[in-house]
């Protein structure tokens, strides 16, 4: 028992020695390549080298994937392997130990950012890694983490949509002949990858690409959603209702449900299109169809319900009123063609048999109102179900083989007209700081493409149909003076009503940004001048002609702001140059009040009371502080009016500058009754310090050094007249200056 413990002993002695060896091994190995070694700048032989890194990609996981904001989160992993020549040794000289792991922070790496990034823009890793050097000067890292990267997203199709989204890695400050990025694989691993139960993972992609001289890195990720959640909750139940909406026209008029069940589809319809866009980006470039198909459900089931009460208040009518001629005769005819029978001969009103089950007398001659509603709800039943069958027949007709791609010429050649009208719906805000005006427009356009007609008598006598915007060719118009984006207003998703004589009318519309350069001068009392330049884009005016059918914007839905109120509006459609261009102009006039209450009568009841200073008794104690209080209420009011107005001195308000006098008058003031004063000096401070000595030769030839001065002893000095703390005149965020002998008069000298 003794010899085996002796041996396990002798064994357990010689791991711990091989252990111990191998670590001072990593030590010795450390310090000698650590050595000499120049962390900040690249590891090449000679200055023109390219230095290779290679990468490839491992997705461990999808976080979320934000339509509403457009953002997505994953987490991802970058493995990197380049070749530092400095990192190198003899593998035979340190007990055959191939390779070390050290912090990345202690040699040189690549800085890599992700140019994408939705919320920081920091080097991904952040120097928090380590690192793994090979003995032949091969080095190995894998930075990562949770990415936010920044991705428009195509909810088009939504459920059923598919999102691509990519990271674009570039080495910050390396141009292609410093550094490349080559891609060791040509897709991300998904060896570590968790699934989602949203998204899965169609496809991805890594590969390199040069961007005007510097090397980029895309990694592209593309996402299909799983529909079925969406599908159950969203889709099933939107179709169902739709099923459901005109069956109100088989309920008795007298049951008191029917107002009950078209009210209740209309507020479920209102629930499912706030829950569509609630989950759904609030961008017109692209639009889910579910959001057309949700609207255009709500608009039908509103029309239901406005037929419905007609047809209730025509059940109720007294029987005694006689039904009008023209509406007999239309009841006689919807009811043959709904296949009622009916006898065309007698119009005459009798009165109603109570017993009866149905909306008819006994007398089968004998038209009703009960009898015309009775009609009217078979035919809206059925017309409910048949209208969309004739309107698909007319959209495909107009549709196959029409050209959306190029603008509908008139066979006679001439340039296209389009005309325009504005509607001012609201004006949200106007950032004087910024220069910036938002307001709520919609334009109101109307011009004739001769390949969207058709005969009224083959198609129901159907007059016009309402398609996306996207199916056939509209007018690019654009804002040139856009604060924010610079996009086609609209983006191509609203509506159009097409008439059956080719007529085309759109209304796209928005919030829109636009820069105004405001003119402050008499704030709050001010009036700005704004305009918008619409350009239908790359179209010269021989191709099309803007018109503006109205000579300013129509007021009719504003909605009045509590800042602004428009003084006047103007539309007018000049040339320039060698197009046509909208002008939209808009003169506002600021509401005083708020600043009169709040900044212009307060700041002129200080400056009433300012010089009431002079009447208080020298001996109160109060003067001083009754003068500072005035003084600060001016710096406040100060911060206030120019925190409201833009940085700029042409023009600049005049309130500002009553307001700058105001304050140095009360700075006089205040210097005329306080015995206080504040200054700010740096005394140069000179000592000699015998032990802070050395020798310039032996370091480089070194003669002054930098040092904070908590390293060194140095006297603390008061002021003893001093009228507020008492303590030491410097602080330890200083620092001296330690001289040799040599370089200041033959003493060590610190300041």
């Amino acid at each position: 028992m003794g010899k085996k413990f002796f041996i396990f002993f002798v064994l357990l002695s010689c791991f711990e020695v091989v252990d111990s060896a191998a670590s001072t091994t990593q030590k010795d190995i450390y310090n000698a390549i650590i050595s000499g070694y120049t962390k900040e700048v690249r590891p090449v032989s000679t200055t023109n080298s390219v230095l290779n890194i290679g990468v490839m990609g491992y997705l461990l996981a999808i976080n979320d994937f934000d339509e509403v904001a457009g953002t997505l989160e994953t987490v991802l992993v970058l493995g990197l392997q380049w070749t530092d020549e400095a990192l190198t040794w003899s593998v035979a000289n340190y007990n055959n130990v191939a390779y070390i792991i050290i912090p990345q922070s202690k040699i040189w790496a690549p800085e890599l950012f992700n140019v994408k990034s939705a919320d920081t823009f920091v080097p991904i890793g952040s120097g928090s890694f380590k690192v793994s050097v090979m003995y032949n000067g091969d080095v190995q890292m894998m930075p990562g983490g949770i990415m936010k990267i920044k991705c428009s997203p195509d909810v088009a199709k939504f459920p059923f949509d598919v999102q691509t989204c990519s990271l674009e890695i570039l080495p910050w400050m390396y141009m292609s002949n410093d550094i490349v990025l080559s891609a060791t694989a040509s897709e991300l691993d998904f060896t570590y990858f968790e699934l989602n139960g949203e998204w899965t993972v169609m496809a991805s992609g890594i590969k390199a690409v040069l961007k005007n001289g510097y090397p980029f890195l895309t990694i592209s990720i593309t996402l299909k959603r799983l529909p079925l959640y969406h599908i159950v909750n969203t889709l099933i139940p939107v179709y169902f209702l739709g099923f459901l909406n005109p069956l109100v026209f088989i309920m008795p008029c007298d049951s008191g449900e029917r107002s009950g069940f078209t009210l209740t589809m209309l507020l479920s319809y209102t629930v499912f299109m706030m829950v569509i866009n609630a989950s759904l980006p609030q961008t017109s470039s692209p639009m889910a169809i579910l959001s057309f198909v949700t609207f255009g459900a709500l608009v039908f089931s509103g029309f239901i319900t406005i037929l419905n009460n007609f047809q209730l208040r025509m059940y109720h009518r007294d029987e005694n009123i006689l039904v009008p001629n023209w509406l007999v005769k239309l009841s006689r005819t919807l009811a043959c063609v709904s296949k009622r029978k009916v006898n065309p001969g007698i119009t005459a009103i009798e009165e109603h048999d109570e017993t009866s089950g149905s909306g008819f007398n006994k007398d089968e001659d004998t038209v009703t109102w009960k009898r015309v509603v009775d009609v009217l709800d078979i035919f809206y039943l059925k017309a409910d179900f048949a209208a969309s069958t004739v309107q698909k027949d007319i959209y495909n007709a107009i549709i196959s083989g029409y050209t959306k791609e190029v603008h509908p010429m008139s066979t006679s050649g001439d340039a296209l007209n389009i005309s325009i009208s504005g509607y001012l719906i609201a004006i949200n805000n106007f950032d004087e700081v910024s220069g910036t005006l938002e307001i709520v427009v919609v334009l109101s356009m109307q011009w004739v493409d001769e390949a969207l007609v058709w005969d009224l008598a083959s198609n129901s006598y159907m007059g016009a149909i309402t398609i996306p915007q996207s199916k056939i060719w509209a007018p690019e118009l654009f804002n040139v003076k856009a604060a924010d984006s610079f996009e086609a207003i609209g983006g191509g998703n609203f509506k159009v009503t097409v008439a059956y004589n080719g007529y085309v009318y759109m209304s796209p519309g928005g919030i829109m940004k636009v820069k105004c350069t405001p003119d402050v001068t008499k704030f709050p009392f001010d009036v700005q001048n704004c305009y918008m330049e619409i350009l239908p884009w790359m179209y010269t005016a021989n191709d099309i002609v803007l018109s503006a059918t109205a000579s300013q914007l129509d007021l009719t839905y504003y909605e009045a702001n509590g800042e602004w109120t428009v003084m006047e509006t103007r539309l007018k459609s000049e040339r320039k140059g060698d197009y046509f261009a909208f002008v939209v102009s808009l003169k506002m006039k600021r509401i005083p009040l708020y600043h009169i209450v709040n900044t212009v009568i307060p700041m002129y009841f200080l400056g009433f009371l300012n010089p009431l200073v002079f009447i208080l008794p020298c001996d109160c104690g109060e003067r001083s502080g009754y003068t500072l209080t005035m003084l600060l209420s001016y710096t406040v009011f100060m911060m206030v009016i120019n925190a409201a107005l833009p940085q700029t001195s042409n023009p600049m308000a005049a309130l500002s500058f009553v307001t700058f006098g105001a304050l140095l008058f009360n700075i006089d003031d205040y210097n005329s009754v306080s015995g206080v004063w504040s200054l700010v000096a740096a005394p140069n401070i000179v000592w000699k310090d015998d032990i802070l000595t050395w020798t310039p030769s032996s370091y480089g030839g070194i003669q002054s050094l930098v040092v904070n001065q908590t390293k060194i002893w140095r006297p603390n000095l008061y002021n003893v007249i001093v009228a507020e703390q008492f303590r030491p005149i410097s602080n330890d965020h200083f620092r001296a200056t330690i001289f040799n002998e040599e370089q200041y008069i033959g003493n060590r000298q610190v300041f």
